[in-house]
């Protein structure tokens, strides 16, 4: 696997560790058990800016140097590059509910289950689909004169969490991963 792909893979892991944990935090929730709100709250906001401001905009560029390349393959990509939007979306509401939460507001406990629990699968299922479908599809189409060009055009943004510069704002939450919570 190329290195542009193994960085967005290591993403896709290093997401997947972060909702196993939103899970475990929306159990206790839905149980009425107590809940730790600034965890969920920095899970979040991490949730609702790297993925929206880094992650998805680089897989974009490379379906569109996809479609560029292999016009009918990429629109096997079309459906996933769309999602990126809905999934936005979907994590500004949950981190929305999660600050309701912690404002101790009136809170409808059934729709924000139903809406994290919509977040998780959905965006599951749509990075499995990428390691799966568009992942192999963008390494057997792209020459490695492509991958250079996107290289250079992705800037210079960095995981704000996992990357070698991590942000002092996300060190609790990394712990409470580290830590296997």
């Amino acid at each position: 696997m190329n290195e542009i792909l193994a960085t967005l893979h290591d993403d896709h892991v290093n997401m997947s560790k972060l909702i196993d944990l939103l899970e475990q935090e929306l159990a206790a929730f839905k149980e009425g058990d107590a809940v730790d709100i600034a965890l969920l709250q920095d899970l979040m906001d991490y949730m609702s800016h790297y993925p929206d401001g880094v992650h998805h905009p680089r897989e974009d560029l490379i379906a569109r140097r996809l479609a560029e390349r292999d016009p009918v393959a990429a629109s096997n990509a079309d459906s996933l590059m769309a999602e990126h939007g809905e999934l936005d979306d979907l994590a500004r509401r949950v981190y929305a509910a999660v600050n309701e939460i912690a404002l101790d507001a009136e809170l409808d406990r059934d729709g924000i289950v139903h809406l994290v629990a919509d977040y998780v699968d959905r965006l599951r299922n749509h990075m499995n689909r990428e390691e799966v479908t568009f992942f192999p599809l963008a390494e057997r189409t792209l020459l490695a004169a492509d991958w250079e060009d996107l290289k250079g055009s992705f800037g210079d943004a960095r995981d704000p969490m996992f990357g070698p510069d991590m942000q002092e704002k996300y060190r609790s939450l990394r712990d409470s991963l580290l830590s296997g919570q």
